[in-house]
């Protein structure tokens, strides 16, 4: 599992968009993760993404590593959850606790969802498109501490073209800086962003 070590900038989004890049990832184990989760500020806004690689297979680990957390964290994406439109939701996916949404795949991988804390109001962004060139995304936004920001998750599928990919997605980040809110987007996007000057 990795950690990105996330910040919201008194600057507008339109800035961030196109003037930062910043890859801060960290392997954590889960003790230390724990450490980190527990040593929270009340105010913060906790999120945790993982690549479950199948949903199916991996509700109940996910289910009991959020249940043996003090303080589990208020958004949980997960991509890669394996959740096609020919299948549908065919198996469990309730974790205590949490709410459950999702943006199912056109293929046998990919897939993407998002579990809330229940106590969260929150909102699906429709004004979001949730099917970009091969890749699932989904697009909600919450309230928390009277703090209104949008969440997204993201599964783009590798080998597809990365231009029609990035091309949505910079339209996407256009809509979403409209709208002048904070956001956070993490997945997977199969792009390997310390090679972009080999990548086109």
């Amino acid at each position: 599992m990795s950690l990105g070590n996330e910040c919201i900038s008194e600057e507008s989004p339109s800035e961030i968009v196109t003037d930062s890049l910043e890859i801060n990832s960290n392997y954590q184990h889960i003790n230390s993760f724990n450490s980190i989760m527990s040593n929270r500020k009340p105010d913060d806004i906790c999120i945790l993404h993982i690549n479950i690689r199948s949903l199916r297979k991996n509700i109940d680990k996910l289910s009991n590593m959020l249940s043996t957390m003090q303080k589990p964290p208020h958004i949980v994406a997960v991509s890669e959850a394996k959740i096609n439109k020919s299948d549908g939701l065919s198996f469990p996916t309730t974790i205590t606790g949490y709410n459950f949404l999702h943006s199912d795949s056109e293929k046998r991988s990919g897939g993407v969802g998002i579990y809330i804390d229940s106590s969260i109001s929150y909102q699906i962004k429709t004004d979001i498109p949730n099917v970009l060139n091969d890749s699932e995304s989904l697009w909600i936004e919450i309230n928390l501490h009277k703090k209104p920001c949008i969440i997204g998750v993201i599964y783009w599928h590798p080998g597809y073209d990365i231009s029609a990919f990035t091309e949505n997605i910079r339209e996407i980040l256009h809509n979403i800086s409209d709208k002048k809110l904070p956001f956070i987007i993490c997945g997977d996007i199969n792009i390997n962003l310390t090679q972009q000057n080999t990548i086109p």
